[in-house]
């Protein structure tokens, strides 16, 4: 009698219990539907699956974090099947080659259905500009000292981040504490378990890519915590 392949890891840390068994699943342009006991049904972008599939070659399986550029996905991916395995889990082949299985927990707390339950309200934002490096080359710039002297510019600057996602600061001194400073002219510092401040170096038990020797792509910190961050601060005192 043949083993039974364990259950699939998560992306993440948390625990995802199988209350709703999978039922059946579905292939269709770009995406895949899946159909639960309760019946409910949801899709998923095959994008969005490909990027979290919990394999040692997407994700660091200590830190659970991604170990590819979105870039490496070919832009035409599609999924070739979509089928259940004995475990209930989700198996997938890829148009690409690779494939994947994922936790049926995970797919289930992460479902967005489609009679709109579960769906998160987005907040209202006056003006949100989507852009890319032909469109902005550089971010939003202002003067890191009348920023942290005027509200006149605290202000602009908070407005340019809420409406670019991006906004940097020059002219800021080399000076211990500053970076904690001008965050507390928006709101109080919300720990993680990295502490106030996050000091790069290499682990041999890392929690993040960040303490291994693997590059740092382009990546959202702190996506796999509870709580992640609202916003982030990045002070560069020496390149």
């Amino acid at each position: 009698m043949d083993a039974i392949e364990p259950m699939p890891w998560t992306p993440d840390f948390e625990s995802y219990p199988c209350d709703v068994a999978l039922q059946r699943t579905e292939v269709a342009n770009g995406y895949i539907r899946l159909f639960w006991e309760d019946g409910r049904s949801n899709k998923y972008d095959v994008f969005l699956l490909r990027e979290n599939s919990p394999d040692d070659q997407t994700i660091h399986f200590q830190s659970r974090e991604m170990l590819i550029s979105p870039l490496d996905i070919p832009q035409d991916l599609q999924a070739v099947s979509a089928d259940l395995d004995e475990n209930g889990a989700l198996q997938v082949v890829w148009s690409s080659g690779e494939q994947s299985r994922y936790h049926p927990g995970w797919l289930r707390a992460h479902a967005w259905f489609d009679d709109g339950e579960n769906t998160p309200a987005l907040p209202a934002v006056t003006e949100c500009r989507h852009w890319q490096a032909d469109t902005m080359s550089e971010p939003p710039s202002f003067c890191g000292s009348e920023v942290l002297e005027k509200d006149a510019q605290l202000l602009k600057w908070l407005e340019a981040l809420s409406c670019f996602g991006i906004a940097r600061l020059r002219g800021l001194p080399d000076q211990d504490g500053l970076l904690e400073q001008l965050v507390n002219r928006i709101g109080p510092v919300r720990e993680s378990n990295f502490g106030r401040q996050y000091v790069l170096e290499v682990k041999d038990d890392p929690d993040s890519n960040a303490f291994t020797s693997e590059a740092l792509l382009q990546h959202i910190d702190m996506p796999t915590r509870e709580c992640p961050h609202g916003l982030q601060f990045l002070f560069c005192r020496t390149n």
